[in-house]
């Protein structure tokens, strides 16, 4: 394989790379990489504690969600289950704002 076409999509943030197959020029690969604040738990956190419990207007749910994963979400068409199923992953903890069940 070839050096990967690499690109940036927002500066500072998020940079991809894309690793194409030499013998199929149409068969690629894409490598995202996404840096994150060392401070999103904290501030997740944070911005949780000022929201009301049970409150039924406008809240944030979760904040910082990773590009790679948004985008699976598209191919895949998650529905609300879903993403309700990975913002309660504990490895995900991270991400979520309110700390209400979902």
């Amino acid at each position: 394989m070839r050096d990967p076409l690499h690109y940036i999509s927002l500066p500072g943030v998020v940079e991809r790379r894309l690793h194409v197959d030499d013998q199929d020029p149409y068969t690629f690969t894409q490598e995202t990489i996404q840096a994150f604040d060392d401070r999103l738990g904290d501030q997740n956190r944070a911005l949780g504690e000022t929201q009301k419990p049970g409150y039924a207007g406008y809240r944030y749910i979760a904040r910082g969600v990773p590009v790679a994963v948004y985008e699976q979400s598209v191919r895949e068409e998650w529905d609300e289950k879903r993403w309700n199923q990975w913002l309660e992953d504990p490895d995900n903890r991270v991400f979520r704002v309110s700390r209400e069940r979902l």
